[in-house]
């Protein structure tokens, strides 16, 4: 009976072991698609014009609020506040070229 347990765990270890590979194997796969959408989604926001930014903003933090809300986990609270930052990191972008535009520019 103890060697039946023996190759049980030795088999369902094998089996786990190579379950862990596959997944590391797609998890690169994963990150470099997850990459290239934040990236064109950043291109994007470049392109927007404020209004559009403004409404993504609006939506993304009001969608957050109805998570907190109905009780949602935080992660995905967090997750839905992630255009939120993207826009504001485009908006104060946005500002700062204009600020550096206007000392530059004689009066």
């Amino acid at each position: 009976m103890a060697t039946t347990t023996t190759e049980s765990t030795e088999t369902l270890q094998t089996i786990v072991n190579e379950r862990l590979a596959e997944a590391a194997g797609t998890a690169g796969e994963v990150m470099r698609g997850a990459g290239e959408a934040v990236r064109e989604a950043d291109m994007t926001l470049r392109g927007s014009s404020d209004q559009v930014l403004g409404l993504l903003a609006a939506l993304s933090v009001g969608l957050a609020l109805g998570f907190v809300l109905s009780g949602a986990s935080r992660l995905l609270i967090a997750a839905s506040l992630v255009p939120a930052a993207m826009v504001a990191g485009v908006l104060a972008e946005r500002m700062d070229r204009e600020n550096r535009a206007a000392i530059r520019s004689p009066r």
